[in-house]
C-alpha cells in the first residue's frame, strides 16, 4: 500500500519545513540553554551577594548584642533570643584562643584560620550538594564600655553566625526554572501562530494574485492588481513580476520593430536590385549611343551637351553599383595585405580631386601595424565613401586625416577618418548610415550604408565621435578574424 503524501496547508505549503527542524529548533534550544545559564548564574551571584551583605549587617547588630550582655549573666539567653528573631542557625561565642565559649558552640578549624588571619570580619558561602550555607565571622574587641576590666581594643574573643540558604536557594532555582519554562512554552506557542499566520497568509496571497493575473494578464497584465491583502513578500514579488512583465513586453515591442525593419529593408532591397538590374542594360546601350554621337558631331555645343549627359549617366550608374552592392553584398575574400601601402593607394586616388577644393589629405599610420587580413577592394570602397562624405562636409578648404592604429592587445586593426568640417550632431549621428538617408542635395544615402555594410560583413564596427562646429571622425573597428566566433556557410555556396 502506498505511503500517503505529506500533508500541506492550503497553497501547497508545508506546515513543518526541514529547514524548521533541522536548524531553527536546535538553535534556539541552544540560545534558551545559553539564556538560562547566563540567567542562573547572574541570579545566584546577586542572591548570594544579596545575603552577604545582609549577613554583615547581622554580625554586627549580634556584636552591639554580645557586648550589650557581655556584663550580665544573661549572655546565653540574649544569644538564644537572637538566633531566634533572626533565624540564624547558629551564634557561637569564642574566646580569643578560638575555645568555645557559648553552650552550642563547638570548635571549628575555620574560626581558628580566621583568627589566625589579619581581618576583622569574613564572610563565606559554601554549597555542598542539596545544601547552601553562609558563615559569618567577627572578632570581638574591647571598647570603651569595657575599660574598668579591658583595655580598649584587647581581643576578647569572636563570634560566628551560620545561616541555613539551603531553603532560599531552592526557591530561587525554582523560580528560575519556571520562569524559563514560561519563556519557553511562550515562545513555542508565538512561533507555532507566526508560522500558521503567515503561511496562510502567504496562500491567500499567491491564490489572490493567481486569480488576479488569470483574469487580467489577457488585458492588461498585472497593471490595476492592488497590493491589499498581500504580505510584504508577495506585494514585494508582485511588483518585482510586474516590472519584469513591463520590460518584457517592452524589449517584444522593440523586437517586433526591428523585424519589421528588417523586413522593410529586404522588400525594398530586393525591389531595388530587381529594378536596378533591369535599368543597367538599358542605361549601357544609352551610353554607349551617348559617345558614338559625341564622336560623330562637329558641333561644340553639342558635344558639351553629349558630355553633361554622359556625366549624368556615369553618376547613375555609380548609384546603381552601390545599390546593387548594398541589396547584395559579396562575402570578403580577406588576404593579408599591408595597410600602410593600401592606405597610400586610397590616399593617392583622392589628392587629385580634392586638391583642387583645397582640401589636404595626410596620412597617419602607427608603426605596429603592419599587415592585416582584409578585402582591399571592399575596405578601398568603404574608405573612399567616408573620405568623399568627409570632403562634402568640409566644403572648401580643410584637412582630412587617415589613421591607423592596431588594438591595444594586438588582435585587430583600427581606422579613422577625421574632418575639421561642420560635425553633425547626435540625432544624425543615429541615422547616417542607414540607407537613403542624406542630407545632401543631390546624394543618393548609400555611401556611408554601404560602408557600415563592408565593415559588418568583415565582422567589425562602425562608431562616430562628432559634435556641431567640432569635426567628425568616423572610426572603422576591425577585429581579427582568429577572434571571431564561427560564421554560418556561404550561402551562395549552398546547394
Amino acid at each position: 500500500m502506498p505511503a500517503a503524501p505529506p500533508s500541506k496547508t492550503r497553497g501547497g505549503f508545508p506546515p513543518w519545513s526541514p529547514r524548521t527542524i533541522v536548524i531553527l529548533v536546535p538553535l534556539h534550544l541552544l540560545a534558551f540553554a545559553a539564556l538560562y545559564l547566563a540567567v542562573y548564574h547572574f541570579t545566584m551571584h546577586e542572591v548570594t551577594d544579596t545575603y552577604k551583605k545582609e549577613s554583615g549587617l547581622l554580625l554586627t547588630e549580634a556584636l552591639h548584642n554580645i557586648r550589650t550582655a557581655m556584663s550580665c549573666s544573661t549572655l546565653n539567653t540574649r544569644m538564644e533570643e537572637f538566633s531566634a528573631s533572626h533565624e540564624v542557625l547558629g551564634l557561637s561565642l569564642y574566646d580569643a584562643g578560638g575555645e568555645p565559649i557559648s553552650p552550642d558552640a563547638v570548635p571549628d578549624p575555620r574560626l581558628a584560620d580566621f583568627l589566625a588571619s589579619d581581618s576583622d570580619r569574613e564572610v563565606s558561602f559554601e554549597s555542598t550538594g542539596s545544601g547552601a550555607r553562609l558563615t559569618a565571622m567577627a572578632r570581638i574587641r574591647a571598647t570603651g564600655d569595657c575599660s574598668p576590666c579591658h583595655v580598649p581594643g584587647t581581643l576578647l574573643g569572636a563570634v560566628l553566625v551560620t545561616r541555613d540558604l539551603t531553603g532560599a536557594m531552592n526557591s530561587t532555582r525554582h523560580r528560575i526554572r519556571a520562569g524559563l519554562a514560561l519563556l519557553v512554552g511562550g515562545w513555542i506557542v508565538l512561533a507555532a501562530a507566526v508560522n500558521v499566520g503567515s503561511r496562510r497568509l502567504a496562500a491567500a496571497s499567491v491564490d489572490a494574485l493567481k486569480v488576479r493575473v488569470a483574469s487580467r494578464s489577457g488585458r492588461r497584465g498585472l497593471s490595476g492588481i492592488s497590493p491589499l491583502g498581500m504580505d510584504p513578500i508577495s506585494h514585494e514579488l508582485y511588483l518585482a513580476l510586474e516590472s519584469t512583465l513591463r520590460e518584457q513586453r517592452e524589449r517584444q515591442a522593440s523586437m517586433e520593430d526591428c523585424i519589421e525593419r528588417a523586413e522593410r529593408l529586404a522588400s525594398i532591397g530586393q525591389l531595388a536590385a530587381g529594378l536596378a538590374h533591369e535599368i543597367k542594360n538599358p542605361l549601357a546601350g544609352i551610353q554607349g549611343a551617348l559617345e558614338l554621337l559625341a564622336e560623330d558631331c562637329t558641333n561644340d555645343e553639342q558635344v558639351e551637351l553629349y558630355r553633361r549627359m554622359l556625366d549624368e549617366l556615369r553618376r547613375v550608374n555609380q548609384t546603381l553599383h552601390s545599390l546593387l552592392h548594398f541589396a547584395r553584398p559579396t562575402r570578403p575574400r580577406r588576404i593579408e595585405v599591408g595597410v600602410k601601402d593600401l592606405l597610400e593607394d586610397i590616399a593617392g586616388l583622392v589628392r587629385p580631386g580634392l586638391s583642387r577644393r583645397d582640401i589636404l589629405v595626410n596620412l597617419d599610420t602607427d608603426e605596429r601595424v603592419t599587415t592585416f587580413p582584409l578585402d582591399q577592394d571592399q575596405i578601398r570602397q568603404a574608405m573612399v565613401n567616408l573620405i568623399t562624405n568627409a570632403a562634402d562636409a568640409i566644403g572648401d578648404s580643410g584637412r582630412i586625416e587617415i589613421l591607423a592604429r592596431p588594438f591595444p592587445d594586438g588582435r585587430g586593426l583600427i581606422l579613422a577618418v577625421a574632418d575639421d568640417g561642420h560635425g553633425v550632431d547626435e540625432t544624425t549621428q543615429q541615422a547616417m548610415f542607414e540607407p537613403f538617408f542624406t542630407t545632401k542635395l543631390h546624394g543618393t544615402g548609400l555611401g556611408l550604408a554601404v560602408a557600415r555594410k563592408i565593415i559588418e560583413e568583415h565582422g567589425g564596427r562602425i562608431e562616430v565621435s562628432s559634435a556641431p562646429g567640432e569635426g567628425t571622425t568616423v572610426f572603422l573597428i576591425l577585429p581579427d578574424p582568429g577572434a571571431l566566433p564561427p560564421s554560418g556557410a556561404d550561402p551562395e555556396t549552398e546547394a
